[in-house]
């Protein structure tokens, strides 16, 4: 059962950056190769335009002016979360496997949000 609270999701987004950031993992394969350091900051972007939208989706009005600048915001977040994250699959191939789960996790969320 979902929970209707309201959540600061840029505090949450703040504190899972920087939990990630100070990942001792994450460090690890940072410092080893470009290659890890570029996957995990376009995998972070995405992570952001997701929240963004999220953000824009929740927390605005429903009249009718904010809903087209809404919409264009959303449009440009996911237009930047599409390009950043074909970015991630053309510089390494793992980045499939969290996208697979992020695209199954945003297509859920969807759903539950038409069904509000």
């Amino acid at each position: 059962m979902a929970t209707k609270k309201r959540v600061n999701t840029k505090a949450c987004a703040a504190i899972g950056a920087v939990l990630f950031s100070l990942s001792p993992l994450t460090w690890e394969y940072s410092i080893g190769s470009a290659v890890f350091a570029l996957n995990n900051f376009f995998i972070t972007l995405t992570i952001y335009h997701t929240v963004q939208i999220g953000t824009i989706i929740k927390v605005t009005p429903s009249s009718s002016s904010h809903e087209n600048k809404n919409w264009i915001k959303c449009l440009k977040h996911s237009t930047a979360s599409a390009f950043v994250s074909g970015l991630a699959l053309s510089n390494q191939h793992t980045s499939l496997l969290f996208h697979c789960a992020y695209c199954s996790i945003r297509s859920l969320y969807s759903l539950q949000i038409g069904t509000e």
